[in-house]
Parts: C-alpha cells; sequence; structure tokens
C-alpha cells in the first residue's frame, strides 16, 4: 500500500487500478529472471482461459514443467488466490492482462486465443499419455460410484472439446495430436466419461467436434490420410 500511495492515485477507477496491478506485478519479481518469465506465461496464460480454476497440482500435470506451478503463484499472491484452486483474486485482473494498453508490458500481456489453442494441445497430451482401456482397473465386483479420476484428467476429457472448438486460425498445430487421440484414445475417453458420470454430455461434444471438424476439414484430411 505504501508503494501505490508513494506513487499517487490515478484519477480514474480503471487507471488507479492499473497502477495498482502494475505496482503488484513489478514487486512480484526481478522479471529479467527468464524462467520465471517463462513459467509466468505458462502458468497465468492456462488460469486466464480454463473453463473453471485448477489447483496447482492439476496445472503441473497438464504443464508438464520441471517447476512447480506453486512458486510462481507464491510471487503473484498480491493478484492471484492460490488455495484451493488458482484465480484471478479480481475479474478486472484478468481484463489488464488481456489488454495491451492497459498491462503496459509484453511479458504482462496475454492475448487469449494462443493461449487457448495452447490449453488445447496440452489437454490432448495429457490424455494422449494417461488414456487406456480399464482406465481405473475396475473388476466386476467394483462399485463404478466408487471409480473416480484425477483433477487434471478429470479436466481434459470434460474440456479438450471446448477448447479445440475455441480454435479458428493455426489449425494444424493440433491437427496431430487429435489424429493420434481419435484413433487410439476414442474409446478410452468414452470410459472415462462414463466414470466421471458425463456419458450423455459426450454425445453433444462429438457432435460439436464434428461441425468444428467438417469446418476445418481440408487441413484435417490433409493430415490424417497423409
Amino acid at each position: 500500500m505504501n508503494i501505490v500511495l508513494k506513487g499517487g492515485v490515478a484519477s480514474e477507477a480503471e487507471d488507479t487500478l492499473d497502477v495498482l496491478y502494475r505496482t503488484a506485478l513489478e514487486s512480484a519479481k526481478n522479471w529479467d529472471d527468464e524462467d520465471f518469465v517463462a513459467d509466468f506465461i505458462s502458468v497465468v496464460g492456462l488460469v486466464l482461459v480454463a473453463q473453471h480454476p485448477l489447483s496447482t497440482t492439476a496445472i503441473d500435470h497438464l504443464l508438464c514443467t520441471r517447476r512447480p506451478c506453486a512458486y510462481t503463484i507464491s510471487h503473484l499472491g498480491y493478484v492471484l488466490q492460490q488455495t484451493p484452486t488458482v484465480r484471478p483474486l479480481h475479474p478486472s485482473f484478468a481484463d489488464f492482462l488481456t489488454t495491451r494498453s492497459r498491462c503496459g508490458r509484453d511479458i504482462w500481456f496475454f492475448d487469449r486465443i494462443p493461449c487457448k489453442l495452447n490449453l488445447a494441445i496440452l489437454c490432448l497430451h495429457r490424455l494422449n499419455k494417461v488414456l487406456c482401456r480399464n482406465i481405473c482397473n475396475m473388476t466386476l465386483s467394483v462399485d463404478l460410484e466408487d471409480e473416480t479420476l484425477d483433477e487434471d484428467v478429470e479436466y481434459a476429457c470434460v474440456f479438450w472439446i471446448e477448447h479445440i472448438c475455441a480454435i479458428k486460425d493455426n489449425i494444424m498445430s493440433v491437427i496431430f495430436d487429435l489424429h493420434i487421440f481419435l484413433n487410439r484414445h476414442l474409446l478410452h475417453w468414452l470410459e472415462a466419461m462414463s466414470i466421471l458420470r458425463k456419458s450423455r454430455d459426450a454425445i453433444g461434444l462429438l457432435d460439436k467436434l464434428l461441425i468444428w471438424m467438417t469446418v476445418s476439414s481440408v487441413a484435417f484430411v490433409s493430415v490424417a490420410f497423409n
């Protein structure tokens, strides 16, 4: 608060918020640290476009990085909720980060479109890695109600199609992973959705994916059959 007050108070409410957020970010870390900047971009980019907030554990599994995201998030306590899930403390912070003229620095600016593309790829990577037949090793004596999936796997199962269908440009970057998924893990995904009690949702999601693939058919077919 002392840092903000010493800097003066802007006349407009939005300008005042921008000063507050810039001050909080400036004090968070040495922005010449390339590793911190890279982690900030990957972690916050995911947080901004996730369909619902995720825990640090789930974020780590999706990002699959060497450095736990909790370290980066711990330096952003002024602007991010850290537990039980990670989310901006106020929606205005997300607006600040996604408006270049407001955030003031390129390393703080997030374009939602490439962030959504990246999360779509991360979901497919995660599912291609973990999905398999009888993922919970169930037997006839096991009650389905007792089965569950890890938070990151559940998120990827439920939302990967939503993230894929948000891609309008640069679709070639996701086609290869999508091709692998559809050929190797589609039935495994349906099984996982059954475990999550979302079998009916899967039908509507596949219809949505089919529409997206039809619109993107030129790029999809060129990869799928080469």
